[in-house]
């Protein structure tokens, strides 16, 4: 009976992968009768380098000490607060992409995805900001980017393989200094694709899923427009965000990059998560936005 069900799980995974695959893979293009939304800018760090990509890890004991894993557009990983005053580098090699994983009461650790495709992991080594290399044990596998999601992931991934021709979900074991991968299952796709994130069993292609008021939503860029996409809504409902100025805090045009996270990071403004976009005309730069503000300003909009 177990072994049915897994193939029937594979297989309603691998239908919905394979629309995924069918997908554009830019951001959502606007449409003509999307919604402007002003959202202001709730914080504000620059580095001293341009950033390519960022993930988060909290920590339960002090959410204020949650650390933001930074990746450069030269393959460079460091870690800094949200305050961004302490920045230490990581790892010798040169990395792709990144990947946090939420741990409860444990350690912080982060994977990356070397520029020859393989993995690496790295264990909070204390509050500072720095970081040990741990040892992977298990089948090596060719990733080329992990799939993003907003809802914290302590063990398990899932990842594009082999140039994007696949989607491999592992399973992680963690002791100390060692992590243990074992492969759960790999999804061939018709086409190759160059993102995927998810939520649950929902798919979307170069966004992050995370719900509003119980509905799904994808936030994306195609580095021109910030578009919130309401993923149910039948009559297209569509917003166009504008990060605009804040207290002392500048907003930004268009985003190079976006990512978020629903765990607490600190304070009442990033008590239920965050948004991190990375400002595409000053590429050093990340605006924050608190998460519960973005959900009560959309469900504002829809109260009578």
């Amino acid at each position: 009976m177990r072994s049915i069900l897994q193939i029937i799980l594979a297989l309603a995974l691998n239908i919905l992968i394979i629309s995924c695959s069918k997908t554009k893979q830019e951001a959502p293009v606007p449409v003509n009768s999307a919604i402007t939304v002003d959202i202001t800018a709730t914080h504000a760090i620059e580095l001293a380098y341009p950033i390519k990509a960022l993930t988060f890890l909290s920590n339960d004991t002090a959410p204020w000490l949650g650390q933001v894993i930074v990746l450069t557009e030269k393959g460079k990983l460091y870690s800094t607060g949200i305050e961004g005053n302490v920045v230490k580098a990581i790892g010798s090699r040169k990395y792709k992409d990144i990947f946090g994983l939420s741990r409860k009461n444990s350690a912080g650790v982060f994977l990356a995805i070397t520029d020859n495709n393989t993995l690496e992991a790295f264990i909070e080594s204390d509050d500072n900001g720095n970081f040990s290399a741990m040892t992977i044990s298990g089948n090596a596998k060719n990733l080329t980017r992990f799939c993003t999601t907003s809802k914290p992931k302590s063990n398990s991934i899932k990842a594009l393989t082999s140039n994007g021709s696949s989607i491999t979900e592992l399973h992680f074991d963690i002791t100390k200094l060692v992590i243990e991968q074992s492969e759960l299952q790999e999804i061939l796709l018709e086409a190759p694709i160059r993102g995927c994130s998810y939520d649950d069993d929902s798919y979307t292609p170069n966004a992050n899923v995370f719900s509003i008021n119980g509905e799904p939503f994808s936030l994306s860029t195609d580095k021109k427009h910030i578009v919130l996409n309401n993923a149910e809504a039948q009559d297209g409902e569509v917003y166009n965000l504008s990060i605009e100025n804040g207290f002392s805090i500048q907003g930004l045009k268009s985003a190079s990059f976006i990512t978020l996270t629903t765990e607490n990071f600190g304070g009442t403004a990033f008590k239920d998560g965050l948004v991190a976009m990375v400002d595409a005309d000053r590429p050093k730069r990340i605006v924050f936005i608190s998460l519960d503000y973005l959900n009560r300003t959309i469900t504002e909009l829809h109260a009578p």
